[in-house]
């Protein structure tokens, strides 16, 4: 069945034989984001320039967003541009999206499945593979899916026809010459979750940090936000793992880990003004090997996905950091205050993690890899967490003269105190 765009009383919909739904209702702004409309007049008098030149700030367009993460009667967000939010859809809505292929497979169809909540993407021919599609699918999320398109600025030109059968084919988007800095990712809510309050304010809270860590060249880039989707600099040597490294000498390792920890050390001080210098206003609250993504024309891994952080509010009071609560955890890559009830924690779980990853790195090793997996694992990794255990380093690397290995043994000790008040932060780490 093919999928139509329908639009009616400011109300957007997706229709075919089998759903009908509401994706984005104009209607339900005023519980996305309440704010003062402002009305744009435009005029021909002397006062033209002066209007331009005003529109050309987006301080007027500054939303004052609800969070899904609420001041409380004790506690207070630290900072304005917290509650914030600056879309710029314009840049995402302009990509065009009628020509998707699935880098995954060279198969041809253009049709949806009804087995499958996921529509069925339009595949490369195998006459197309030295081409470069007009937009192409990458990876799915648990929340978004991954798209490499072209930035807008890039104009790719189409490439020119192999033989007369293949004439017109490039005019309606089959391929293009674009040079490998013109490419970006967008970034779109899947297909299976509906607008939620709780989505929005979770894709809020990456487009605004990643726009306040843009200084920081350990940090992935933004370029543009539009609600639940966006664009972003481009990742073309993926996602880190511990295999990556695995056969690397200690000093690539060391400087790999370096970049990691000046990622995390970049979004724990976002305020590095003054006294703030020191005071986390933000914690990632999913720190895994994996969030760290490799930018070859950099040589640098990046930090990225901040779906999931949290703003750290402060005592209305002392001014005291507030710790913030979450849901019971499950997996092994946590800190152990994360298993521990109430849950309450702080930037400082980040640093724990970190240290996951930094032993990952060292080893090659996941934490506590001899623990079988499923629920009776978890339980028993996380009963050796809670009574101060760790994952053995083995003795080899432990023991190595090698000062560049020593660094990373330390780093690891650092990460891994027990007492989140005792622990290092993540500055301290770096240095």
């Amino acid at each position: 069945a093919a999928m139509k765009m329908a639009t009616s009383s400011g109300i957007i919909t997706t229709q075919d034989q089998h759903h009908h739904r509401t994706i984005f209702s104009a209607e339900h702004f005023p519980d996305i984001s309440p704010r003062e409309r402002i009305q744009r007049n435009h005029t021909d008098d002397d006062d033209e320039d002066e209007d331009d030149d005003r529109l050309k700030t987006s301080e007027d367009y500054a939303v004052e967003a609800v969070p899904y993460q609420p001041e409380t009667d004790t506690c207070k967000v630290k900072h304005d541009w917290q509650k914030a939010y600056h879309p710029n859809c314009n840049l995402v809505l302009e990509q065009d999206m009628t020509q998707i292929f699935d880098r995954r497979s060279s198969r041809p169809t253009t049709t949806t499945t009804r087995s499958s909540t996921t529509p069925r993407l339009l595949r490369r021919r195998q006459d197309q593979e030295e081409q470069e599609p007009a937009i192409t699918f990458l990876a799915q999320g648990n929340y978004r899916d991954t798209w490499r398109v072209f930035s807008p600025s890039s104009s790719p030109r189409p490439l020119p026809p192999k033989n007369e059968d293949q004439r017109g084919q490039n005019e309606r988007g089959g391929g293009y010459h674009a040079s490998d800095d013109d490419r970006i990712a967008l970034k779109t809510l899947s297909y299976w979750h509906d607008y939620t309050r709780k989505n929005f304010d979770s894709h809020r809270r990456d487009a605004l940090i990643m726009e306040r860590l843009t200084r920081s060249p350990f940090v992935v880039d933004i370029y543009a936000s539009c609600a639940n989707s966006g664009l972003f600099e481009f990742a073309d040597g993926g996602s880190l793992n511990k295999n990556h490294l695995k056969t690397r000498s200690a000093v690539e390792k060391l400087t790999v880990v370096h970049q990691l920890v000046s990622g995390v050390a970049a979004l724990h001080n976002a305020e590095e003004d003054g006294d703030e210098e020191g005071v986390a206003s933000i914690a990632h609250g999913d720190l895994v090997i994996g969030q760290f993504v490799f930018m070859s024309k950099d040589g640098v891994y990046k930090l990225n996905d901040f779906n999931q952080a949290r703003f750290i509010l402060h005592d209305r009071e002392t001014d005291e950091p507030c710790p913030f609560k979450t849901s019971k955890h499950f997996g092994k890559r946590r800190a152990p205050e994360e298993y521990k009830r109430p849950y309450l924690q702080s930037e400082k779980a980040d640093v724990y993690r970190l240290g996951n990853i930094i032993y990952s790195i060292l080893t090659g090793k996941e934490i506590f890899e001899s623990i079988e997996g499923g629920l009776k694992g978890e339980k028993k990794l996380q009963r050796l967490l809670l009574q101060g255990k760790r994952s053995p380093i083995p003795p080899n690397i432990l023991n190595s003269q090698d000062p560049h290995v020593q660094v990373l043994v330390k780093a690891i000790s650092m990460c891994w105190v027990h007492d989140e008040n005792e622990r290092s932060s993540a500055r301290q780490v770096l240095e």
